[in-house]
């Protein structure tokens, strides 16, 4: 929602096909899938990812020689190794710092003290116990696969959370989200890190846009567990409310971090969308309607502005021909 609002702030217009078909679009580029399929099919198989990728760089130059003009011959493959070594230098780095400090937390024993000492802070606090949980996550997904800090963290903090009344389903899920998310999260941030790496941009900077576009990703965990119905649990009528509710709350915090809907948005009609979206995602039939009302009202500002200033400019536009 933030890159479709954000792309029409900026007036970016869709790339025009030229009458390509999708069928086209395959039948002449559609083999450069075959090494992803490869990566992915190897992995499920359950060799180990250094084989998988070794063997889908390999097939990536072969199913490269399908045309002349796209084929990577031994001059082109030396500069293609030098620039992934090269862009690489900045994740290896960010890995090995971070892969210390993990490594000293989880050898000593110190992640089971940090964590225990947390709880016991909370005192009881199931929201300060999810965002000691969260911290954890994010700490130990810094230097670790996601299937390895998953499963640290639901050792660590899965029990404590079981004693506050989590469900399984919604602790687990809240600790795999931010387990994931960890790797956008500064000041490691391995995936923004190669994504700059890939784009030639700024890390620090990269990151930071990766944390804005994915905002909403922090926030909806807490929500599986105040709001389970988001996980399917519930009456059927409670679940569709939820989903829709929630959907439209999104949506509004989006337009809220890009201060755009259908036109730029005021500073209170972004607080306007703020307070809709997090009021629309929070429990409650109450939290619900108002959230509703505000995000009607907000909406329907932006909707009028919209066309009020659309208005003049279709009136020009038809006046001009008789001008001429």
């Amino acid at each position: 929602a933030q890159v479709h609002f954000g792309a029409v702030k900026d007036g970016l217009e869709p790339e025009e096909s030229e009458g390509v078909s999708v069928l086209q679009t395959f039948r002449e580029g559609g083999h450069h899938l075959l090494p992803l399929i490869a990566l992915i099919v190897i992995l499920v198989m359950g060799w180990s990812p250094m084989t998988a990728a070794g063997i889908a760089m390999a097939l990536t130059v072969v199913v490269s020689w399908r045309k002349r003009e796209t084929g990577i011959g031994p001059g082109k493959l030396l500069v293609i190794l030098e620039l992934s070594a090269r862009r690489s230098l900045l994740v290896t780095a960010a890995c090995a710092a971070a892969g210390i400090v993990v490594g000293a937390i989880v050898t000593t024993g110190l992640g089971g003290k940090i964590t225990s000492l947390i709880f016991a802070y909370a005192a009881g606090s199931l929201l300060l116990a999810l965002l000691a949980t969260m911290i954890v996550c994010i700490v130990l997904g810094m230097g670790m696969p996601v299937p390895s800090a998953y499963i640290v963290t639901a050792v660590l903090a899965g029990p404590p959370l079981a004693l506050l009344g989590l469900s399984t389903m919604s602790a687990n899920l809240f600790i795999l989200y931010f387990a994931t998310l960890s790797a956008i999260t500064p000041p490691v941030a391995v995936a923004a890190y190669a994504a700059s790496g890939i784009a030639q941009a700024s890390p620090a900077g990269t990151a930071l846009q990766a944390v804005r576009l994915g905002i909403i990703a922090f926030v909806i965990p807490f929500f599986f567990v105040y709001r389970p119905e988001l996980l399917l649990v519930g009456s059927p009528l409670g679940i569709v409310t939820a989903i829709f509710t929630s959907a439209c709350g999104v949506l509004l915090i989006a337009g809220a971090f890009v201060g755009f809907m259908r036109v730029p948005a005021r500073a209170w009609e972004r607080i306007g969308m703020a307070g809709a979206g997090l009021a629309l995602i929070a429990p409650g039939v109450g939290s619900d309607v108002a959230g509703l009302a505000l995000g009607i009202v907000v909406a329907w500002r932006q909707l009028s502005t919209s066309r009020a200033s659309a208005g003049p400019s279709r009136s020009v536009g038809a006046a001009h021909p008789t001008d001429v």
